[in-house]
């Protein structure tokens, strides 16, 4: 490394005393890991227990779920997928505006090396004038990805592999995690549950799903394919004469949804898909696929209960 970096011993002493720089900058090529750092460190800095981050309280349940509205993810956009310099400037509208819910705010960069040049010089702007009540963890590859500027205004980390699994045997998450499904096998039954989440209109609970299916490397895309044949079975059975064999739930929930609403549904799922194989942080895409899709149903839904 061309600087000094701290170690994995110094970053859990400030998370657990909470005593973190306001900006943080995080090295690895573990990305899978670095989602869970960012809710570790999201976790204590949110967690109402005594004994913080509990991983059980609500507000930890929110950290996991991605909900929690003080716990911010800046969205990136574009066909390149990039944090543009209109996000950054969305961060610093409301960057004064108290926490909702905790005594700080934090704003988690995944994939801060998408920052394009004109958003990092905005970032500098932000960090250079610190607010007492927000936190910026930003998390990359190389400390070549940054301009020098922004990295000079963080508390910087090297960590590998091992680093990640000391800091989660010392805090104990993984024994709390929430959400995992770990080595456990995708089967059908779990598959039900996902698509009574759906039939019930189970926003909460279709996100715990998808979070749990997305942990698992070898399953992840079978949940969202499950999910794009439903409604391609749906789109089939309101369209032509091969209804025979299509499922029951195909048949009861296609008078739900409209033609253009399905298609919708379908566009999301695919594009949910694409942002997975393009390794974009399952908690990002399990959040913004389960608000889209339940925006679309809630309108199916209104246009049901008004006829």
């Amino acid at each position: 490394m061309l600087f000094k970096t701290k170690n994995s011993i110094e970053l859990i002493t400030a998370i657990k005393s909470l005593k973190l720089s306001h900006a943080v900058l995080i090295y690895s090529d573990e990305e899978r890991r670095q989602d869970d750092l960012a809710k570790i460190v999201s976790c204590r800095v949110v967690c109402t227990s005594n004994n913080k981050p509990c991983f059980k309280c609500k507000a930890c349940k929110k950290v996991e779920l991605g909900i929690h509205p003080d716990v911010i993810y800046p969205e990136m956009s574009g066909t390149k997928l990039v944090f543009s310099i209109d996000e950054i400037r969305k961060i610093k509208a409301k960057i004064h505006v108290k926490p909702n819910e905790a005594d700080s705010k934090i704003y988690i960069f995944l994939h801060a090396h998408k920052m394009t040049h004109s958003a990092q010089n905005a970032v500098l702007k932000v960090l250079e004038e610190p607010v007492s009540d927000c936190l910026f963890f930003l998390f990359c590859k190389s400390s070549f990805d940054l301009l020098e500027t922004v990295t000079s205004r963080c508390s910087k980390f090297f960590l590998e592999k091992s680093d990640f699994e000391e800091i989660f045997r010392v805090l104990n998450y993984k024994s709390h995690r929430i959400l995992r499904v770990g080595t456990e096998k995708f089967n059908e039954d779990f598959s039900e549950k996902v698509f009574n989440s759906i039939l019930n209109f189970d926003e909460w609970e279709l996100l715990k799903l998808v979070s749990q299916s997305f942990e698992n490397k070898d399953n992840e895309h079978l949940i969202l394919n499950k999910i794009l044949g439903f409604f391609e079975n749906i789109l089939i059975y309101k369209n032509t004469d091969k209804k025979q064999n299509l499922e029951n739930k195909v048949q009861s929930f296609s008078d739900t949804v409209s033609n253009s609403d399905t298609i919708k549904i379908i566009a999301l799922t695919n594009q949910a898909i694409t942002y997975r194989k393009r390794n974009i942080f399952q908690s990002i895409v399990a959040t913004w696929f389960c608000a889209n899709l339940y925006k679309i149903l809630s309108t199916c839904r209104r246009k049901v209960l008004n006829n």
